[in-house]
């Protein structure tokens, strides 16, 4: 009877202590749901969630309404001293969590429509364009729920746009042509990218393929104070647009040009290799110094000007191949350094150029890389998609050039290359 007492009262009072110990009791500390913001009538629905400790991570399988944002606080960095030990620390972590925000945010990406406004003569552009923005959703996928939707059409800019809309995209792509981006510039905002380059910065994101780009880096790799730069383009409307450009940049960097128009069907240079390039008053001074001592120079040969530091070629690879020759038979060795225009469109046609044995070229990595896009604007597409949710292209394997956000304008850094044995090898920068 006692026994059976005392084992009834030691049960009563060990049974409260292991439900608070295993967590299974009451308690003050439940966690609350996420508060939810109601908007009013003309404000859109919007959820909130509460800062964590670390990322939230939505289920895959989670939907998130396109109608709604979800708005993801990054998760406060305690502060540190300011010293050499947390430096990197600190960097690391920042870099971590942005990238993990900008996942986590392309992970609620459910809808993307992309314009390619119906031209004839942009059908195949068009198509590499959807190819290349298909091929990064499938090698590189946001998330398995997200869908594209791509407008063939014909229809004005508004009407365009009111269509798209109509289907309550998280981003919207394109179009490509900058008169149809105008026809569209009120309408856009910031999550849109349109796929080329206007003079001026828009609310959209641009992306394009200016080979102005390349004539800042190839700047970049020279000094006022080491000599002349020796300029070559053809006297094609779009070469001679490069060559007023960098004109312009040069002077405003205080280098010295000289620069040389040439035929865009037959270019030659070699009129300008002897009366500017020193060729002809090199021989007029060895036939002065075969007068002056009477002795025999026949086996002198004349130099070049030695003033020059670099050609710059503003042409294509078979342009270049024509003055190659004359730089040849006169021992020219001046560097020479080529925008993208020389290397092929696709990196499924063949490149084999010994004739450009040593030149320097900027290459885009879709070209290099041994998978992922064939063509420029496949990789165009494939960028496109990359920059989506992500507008600085944080972290992002680019395929057009490494990309830089200057007021929504993405600029554009190439891959230095050089022709060896007819093919592209890696090249340090000069």
């Amino acid at each position: 009877m006692n026994n059976r007492f005392s084992y009834t009262h030691l049960l009563a009072i060990l049974l409260p202590l292991s439900l608070t110990l295993t967590g299974c009791g009451s308690s003050n500390q439940t966690k609350s749901p996420a508060p939810i913001v109601h908007p009013t009538q003309n404000e859109p629905v919007k959820t909130v969630i509460a800062a964590p400790s670390k990322p939230i991570l939505i289920p895959e399988n989670q939907s998130v309404p396109n109608n709604k944002v979800v708005d993801i606080p990054a998760p406060a960095i305690p502060q540190t001293p300011s010293t050499a030990e947390t430096t990197a620390p600190l960097a690391s972590a920042n870099s971590a969590l942005n990238e993990e925000n900008i996942k986590q945010a392309q992970k609620n990406l459910r809808k993307v429509v992309v314009l390619l406004p119906d031209r004839p003569s942009l059908s195949e552009v068009n198509r590499d364009i959807e190819k290349g923005i298909r091929a990064a959703h499938q090698l590189q996928p946001h998330n398995p729920h997200l869908q594209i939707i791509v407008l063939h059409d014909a229809l004005n800019g508004e009407a365009l746009m009111q269509k798209a809309n109509a289907y309550t995209p998280d981003w919207i792509i394109g179009p490509l042509t900058k008169s149809d981006i105008q026809s569209i510039q009120s309408l856009t905002n910031d999550r849109h990218i349109v796929l080329n380059r206007l003079d001026t910065p828009t609310t959209a994101l641009q992306i394009g393929l200016p080979l102005e780009d390349e004539i800042d880096q190839l700047l970049s790799q020279f000094q006022p104070q080491l000599g002349q730069l020796l300029v070559v383009a053809s006297n094609h409307a779009s070469d001679q647009r490069l060559l007023t450009q960098l004109n312009q940049k040069a002077k405003a960097l205080a280098f010295n040009v000289s620069s040389v128009t040439l035929e865009k069907q037959n270019p030659d240079l070699r009129d300008w290799l002897i009366n500017e390039g020193g060729i002809q008053s090199s021989q007029d001074r060895i036939k002065r110094m075969t007068n002056l001592v009477r002795g025999d120079f026949s086996d002198s040969l004349p130099q070049a000007r030695q003033d020059i530091q670099a050609l710059i070629f503003l042409g294509n690879a078979k342009q270049l191949k024509s003055i190659m020759p004359s730089l040849s038979y006169y021992r020219i060795n001046w560097p020479i350094y080529a925008t993208s225009q020389l290397l092929p469109s696709k990196s499924t046609d063949p490149f084999n150029e010994p004739e450009l044995n040593g030149v320097s070229v900027l290459t885009p990595p879709y070209l290099i890389n041994t998978s992922g896009p064939s063509s420029l604007f496949e990789a165009l597409g494939w960028d496109s998609y990359l920059l989506l949710a992500n507008p600085l292209a944080y972290s992002a394997n680019t395929q057009t050039g490494k990309l830089t956000n200057q007021n929504n304008q993405l600029r554009r850094q190439l891959n230095w290359m050089q022709i060896q044995d007819g093919r592209l090898v890696n090249h340090k920068q000069p």
